[in-house]
């Protein structure tokens, strides 16, 4: 069950009904500059993780135009897009897409769009692939030390937005 994990995150992501062949999956970090892009050839899944970056000008639309450049349709795709305090995208980074409930639209295109987060999603997640390990002892030590990496993480990022903020006031 070498997708296990995959299959969780999916699940825990709230889109393991998108049909995505996890048995025959690729996970591709930095792929064409999307940060983590999953493909099993017919389903394509973008993943953009903004913990410590900053939304770039049409970054979400040239992702989204990328992938179809190689030959996927609307319904094909999925951005999850991955924020630590769960906003949406900035308007600039959407290029001409517009956010639509769990869409992005743009002239008759219409992309499945969902916002993640650490917290929720991919704390879960980990918790829900600790319990499918838990016999597994350093795994689970891995799968543990990993987890205090992203809280200490999210932790650090929500103290220097919480700075940011006070230094505006």
């Amino acid at each position: 069950r070498g997708d296990l994990f995959l299959k969780l995150f999916l699940e825990t992501c709230g889109i393991g009904d998108f049909g995505i062949d996890t048995s025959r999956t690729a996970v591709l970090k930095e792929f064409k500059h999307i940060d983590i892009y999953i493909s099993d050839g017919k389903k394509h899944i973008i993943l953009e993780n903004k913990v410590y970056a900053k939304d770039q000008a049409a970054q979400i639309a040239r992702y989204i135009d990328t992938i179809k450049m190689e030959g996927a349709k609307d319904e094909d795709i999925y951005v999850l897009y991955l924020h630590p305090d769960g906003n949406l995208p900035k308007e600039y980074s959407l290029g001409e897409y517009k956010p639509y409930n769990t869409k992005l639209k743009k002239d008759g295109s219409s992309i499945n769009f969902k916002v993640i987060t650490y917290e929720d999603q991919i704390l879960s997640w980990i918790d829900r692939c600790k319990n499918e390990v838990s016999n597994l002892t350093d795994l689970n030590i891995f799968l543990s030390q990993y987890k205090d990496v992203i809280e200490m993480i999210y932790n650090r990022y929500k103290r220097i937005d919480e700075t940011e903020k006070a230094n505006l006031v």
